[in-house]
């Protein structure tokens, strides 16, 4: 964890509430709120989270994500946040869709030999729900495809952990009752489906519905408690400008397209919310800590899974190395056109029948980074070397002008 996000909780953990239970940072606690937390989380004003169990002079407003993220990080998958205003941003956790104890008992009915895990079999009862039943049968949807962006650290099974993460992200849908527009990929109509992210992703249009439908049910819940102080005059609609801007936070590669990986990273991974994963942040994540033989990593001595994200070993992994290696479905260290395609990356950099590799990638990162930057810079700079083959090496150049 960032040194800031720690100095942070350890200056704040004289004003626990007592009521909490100890939330450890650990990758097997981060998904596991405790029912008097959640209870807690739903009793107080957000706004007030913070002074319940305060005491002492010098105690300040704490924003109620971070509150969230300094004492409850392992509720944080209970918690919505609507991302506006980008001063204090309003969160929701209000109504029978966004309600993390449902998901956690949705996990426990599906996972029928009680292994702790869910197998593709008894996946399908969640896939069989009503939002996904419909958008698989009209094509909107791939079945199997949510099934392996679930699987995390790719292991043929979805933890409990990573179904939590993944109705986290997917409430959005389920709440406005969508999936995203339909997609066309170049000149050719493809079903939703077969397209890119198989449909699993949240667009313009669904972030719209779900500014309406989110902020609706979080004022009928100030405005039924008012009388216990809470105050409905701090809920609004988002400006054209919030929503906006919203979408390209959440947005973390410009695509138009937020997957589950974007939001588990951003969300989830990224503790200390500096757009990239240290290497002990990527050890409490949800993503591959062990090798072909089953053995975990030592984060120390030789941190097999980690150094396969970090390509340029600058000791982080960004989410465009983390989204290779998530496209990369046969590990085969390079991505198929049909990879890149599914992946979520644009088609006119990969000819069909031909590969990205890592060299190429690199250079396409670099073009990511300085477009999401705002534009070419002095700063953005390309060490460009050329093929000493034909055409190149036997290339006239042109005579200088005058």
């Amino acid at each position: 964890v960032g040194s800031r996000c720690l100095l942070s909780m350890i200056g704040m953990l004289l004003f626990l509430p007592s009521s909490l239970s100890d939330c450890a940072m650990n990758r097997d606690s981060m998904f596991t709120c405790a029912s008097t937390d959640i209870n807690f989380l739903l009793t107080y004003y957000p706004d007030n989270w913070w002074t319940y169990g305060a005491s002492g002079s010098g105690v300040s407003y704490i924003d109620p994500m971070d509150y969230m993220r300094m004492y409850l990080p392992c509720c944080l998958y209970c918690v919505w946040s609507l991302e506006y205003p980008s001063s204090v941003s309003i969160v929701t956790l209000y109504g029978p869709i966004l309600n993390c104890v449902t998901f956690a008992t949705d996990f426990q009915n599906f996972d029928r030999n009680s292994d702790e895990r869910l197998s593709r079999t008894e996946f399908q009862a969640y896939l069989d729900s009503p939002l996904n039943s419909v958008l698989i049968t009209k094509s909107f949807l791939d079945p199997e495809f949510m099934f392996s962006s679930a699987d995390l650290d790719r292991n043929k099974f979805i933890s409990s952990s990573e179904f939590l993460a993944l109705r986290h992200f997917w409430a959005i849908a389920e709440l406005t009752k969508t999936g995203p527009t339909v997609f066309t990929g170049g000149s050719t109509l493809r079903p939703m489906s077969e397209g890119r992210l198989g449909g699993l992703f949240i667009d313009r249009g669904q972030l719209e519905l779900w500014f309406t439908g989110a902020s609706g049910l979080t004022q009928n819940q100030y405005s039924n408690r008012k009388l216990e102080g809470w105050d409905p005059q701090q809920i609004r609609d988002a400006t054209d400008s919030e929503k906006a801007a919203v979408f390209d936070r959440i947005d973390l590669d410009g695509s138009g397209a937020v997957s589950l990986e974007e939001h588990y990273f951003r969300y989830f991974a990224d503790l200390n919310g500096d757009g990239r994963l240290s290497k002990s942040e990527y050890y409490l994540s949800l993503y591959r800590n062990v090798n072909d033989a089953g053995e975990q990593d030592n984060p120390y001595l030789y941190p097999i899974n980690f150094n396969a994200h970090d390509w340029n070993r600058d000791g982080y992994v960004s989410f465009l190395e983390r989204k290779f290696v998530a496209a990369d479905a046969d590990r085969s260290g390079a991505l198929t056109s049909a990879e890149w395609m599914r992946g979520d990356f644009p088609e006119s950099f990969v000819a069909e029948g031909q590969e990205m590799t890592h060299v190429k990638y690199f250079y396409y990162t670099v073009l990511m980074a300085c477009a999401r930057s705002g534009g070419w810079s002095p700063q953005c700079v390309l060490d460009v070397r050329i093929q000493d083959a034909p055409p190149f090496s036997t290339a006239a150049l042109a005579a200088p002008g005058p």
